[in-house]
């Protein structure tokens, strides 16, 4: 082989080792974005339609009570809530078993009560009874089936896990059809609180620090009614009920402030 052919040959060499390296140093970068844009398209066209599945197969028609006035109190369950400096005279909203503390039951004597777990849905659950003597109207907001009262007047919303789409979620909440996954029961509290036309909102006993104590093995109340420390016992399971939570409360949080309503979070350490 002639030396002008050997140079040939080794300059075609090269040329194409600079491209095979030029390719594969800036393919991957250019195309990484597109690939993301793609695989969350994609998520939220399936997330979308899953929802619509459990739209048709769970949501039934709303009965929500109308607002009484511009501001409402949502009262949480944790400890701080016995220290909280509570204004009694605008409606409060409270949840789950707020009713086992009878002297806070019988002091903020809730015009609204929000349950969300499915514990709940038991007659026999000790809270039932203190519901069931009070002696004022009181709304209490399921997302079951079940008969009105004299004074207990059940309305029903819809528990329905809406995912995809950020226009498809709004959609959802505007409509009453479900929510973003209510993996606390604020954001039960904070969409039914909306849908009745409530514009100024005070949250107490939010201090969602549960999920500490599962990280660093801590024990403490959970509950201000509750006098058992409580530890929650799988880390994987409590952080990605965490993070669900934050991410429905975020899309709460824009949804509502969008739509001119504000929430002033009067708990100590907050996410919201």
């Amino acid at each position: 082989m002639h030396t002008s052919q050997i140079k040939e040959l080794e300059l075609k060499n090269n040329f194409n080792n600079q491209t095979t390296l030029e390719f594969d140093r800036t393919t991957f970068v250019r195309f990484e974005p597109v690939v993301i844009w793609q695989g969350k398209f994609l998520d939220n066209i399936y997330n979308s339609l899953l929802s619509i599945a459990r739209i048709i197969i769970q949501s039934r028609p709303q009965t929500t009570p109308s607002s009484l006035g511009a501001k409402l109190n949502i009262l949480g369950n944790a400890p701080s809530l016995l220290r909280a400096d509570i204004d009694c005279t605008i409606p409060s909203m409270v949840t789950n078993g707020f009713a086992l503390d009878e002297s806070m039951w019988l002091k903020v004597k809730p015009k609204y009560y929000v349950l969300s777990d499915w514990k709940f849905k038991d007659p026999t659950f000790p809270f039932w009874q203190a519901i069931l003597a009070h002696d004022w109207d009181l709304n209490i907001f399921i997302w079951y089936k079940r008969k009105d009262t004299a004074i207990n007047h059940y309305a029903r919303y819809n528990k329905t896990t809406i995912e995809g789409f950020n226009w498809f979620v709004r959609l959802g909440l505007r409509l009453g059809l479900g929510m973003p996954s209510p993996a606390n029961v604020l954001i039960p509290c904070l969409t039914n609180a909306m849908s009745m036309g409530y514009t100024e909102i005070h949250l107490y006993g939010f201090e969602f620090d549960w999920y500490k104590q599962t990280i660093f093995g801590e024990k403490s109340k959970t509950h201000f009614y509750d006098e058992k420390e409580y530890q929650l016992p799988n880390l994987e399971e409590s952080l990605f009920t965490f993070w669900r939570t934050v991410k429905g409360l975020n899309i709460i949080k824009k949804y509502v402030e969008d739509n001119g309503v504000k929430i002033i979070n009067h708990s100590n350490w907050k996410i919201i």
